[in-house]
């Protein structure tokens, strides 16, 4: 009768690993799958990038040169003529906008500079304290007898600007309004974002690494131990050897940080050792192996969707997953943007030549800018 018992038992052991071997096999061909489908992404990653290098890069640069020319047209037009408190302000912010737009170029330009010291106003000014004293601020400036000035208006935007990155932290990431009280600034605000954001993928990898401790199975700590004690570069007094031994080692401790079955069992072979075990038959190393695959099927997966993510941003095309023949998407994508900042380069040229060269021409332009503004206010 006890020996029936240990049949039926061992019938179901083997049954039960049977079962995991195939869900082994299946995670196997998944992780091939998504292995293939992220080196397909990343070439096409790399092809967008290398085109845009050779392709649309040089433009972007000149589009800048072209911009900077514009920029000191504008100011040099500013300082000509008189101009009413619509007008001053509504140039005021195209030099502003402009000066932003250029994102750290022209650091060392001196003419650059020197526009920036003159016009940009310094961000380490105190915000206002809230929403009610900015619509105090605009009241006041209906008053005839108080003037709404371009460096108060301009601390007003800042002030917004600075609301609406607080505001997307609270709500995306879960941070607090406290958490940027003392902060003076937008870029003060991005910094802190970016901060607290390190800070907590730090705390989310740390507790992923302390809650992967301990669930080594008995079999794998003892193969662990075993291949420890082999390979430890302390014990080695041949400095090529210790150096080879040092790398065994470090492969070791991710292998088994990691449950890395696979990578156990090569060590293994690499070593001289009596009595070696196979992980791979008992239903431990098989559940071992299976999470591990998981897992690393996960990582490349993630890193497959940024890639994809990467893609459809700098593209501008949404589910780009579905569309075929993407090499010439990528290739089409790239000469449209090339021609559009090719139009841009021509319309700021044109502009510089046509309405920076005569009073009359460059008060129409700033109209057609105040009105503008008026009507993007409506919507």
């Amino acid at each position: 009768m006890k020996f029936n018992i240990t049949i039926v038992k061992n019938t179901a052991a083997q049954s039960a690993n049977q079962q995991l071997k195939k869900k082994l096999n299946r995670a196997k061909s998944d992780l091939k799958r998504i292995k293939e489908k992220f080196d397909l992404w990343m070439s096409y990653a790399k092809k967008h990038d290398q085109l845009h290098t050779s392709q649309l890069r040089p433009e972007i640069e000149k589009y800048f040169l072209v911009k900077k020319s514009w920029l000191m047209s504008l100011v040099a037009v500013y300082d000509k003529y008189e101009w009413n408190e619509a007008e001053d302000e509504s140039i005021f912010l195209q030099i502003l906008d402009t000066i932003e737009e250029f994102e750290g170029r022209f650091q060392n330009d001196a003419e650059i500079q020197s526009i920036s010291q003159r016009f940009y106003i310094d961000e380490q000014v105190a915000p206002f304290s809230g929403l009610d004293e900015n619509e105090d601020l605009l009241n006041d400036s209906e008053d005839e007898d108080s003037k709404f000035s371009s460096k108060e208006f301009r601390k007003l935007l800042d002030r917004e600007e600075m609301e609406y990155f607080i505001e997307e932290a609270i709500h995306n990431f879960g941070f607090k309004r406290e958490d940027f009280e003392d902060c003076m600034s937008t870029p003060e605000v991005i910094a802190r974002i970016q901060g607290k954001m390190g800070a907590r993928r730090t705390e989310q990898e740390n507790a992923s690494f302390a809650a992967s401790k301990g669930k080594n199975s008995t079999e794998v700590k003892d193969l662990y131990r075993r291949l420890a004690s082999l390979i430890h570069p302390d014990k080695e007094t041949d400095l090529i050897a210790k150096s080879h031994k040092t790398d065994l080692m470090q492969k070791l401790n991710t292998a088994y940080r990691n449950n890395d079955i696979e990578t156990l069992m090569q060590i293994q072979t690499q070593v001289e050792m009596e009595n070696p075990v196979d992980l791979t038959t008992s239903e431990e190393g098989l559940r071992a192996m299976l999470a591990n695959i998981k897992k690393e099927y996960q990582r490349i997966k993630n890193e497959t969707d940024h890639y994809v993510t990467q893609m459809e941003y700098a593209l501008g095309i949404e589910k780009l997953g579905k569309k075929k023949d993407l090499e010439a998407t990528i290739e089409r994508v790239i000469q449209t943007q090339r021609t559009d900042i090719l139009r841009q380069q021509q319309f700021l040229e044109k502009q510089i030549i046509k309405d920076f060269t005569t009073k009359k021409a460059v008060k129409s332009l700033v109209r057609r800018w105040i009105k503008d503004d008026e009507f993007g206010e409506l919507y």
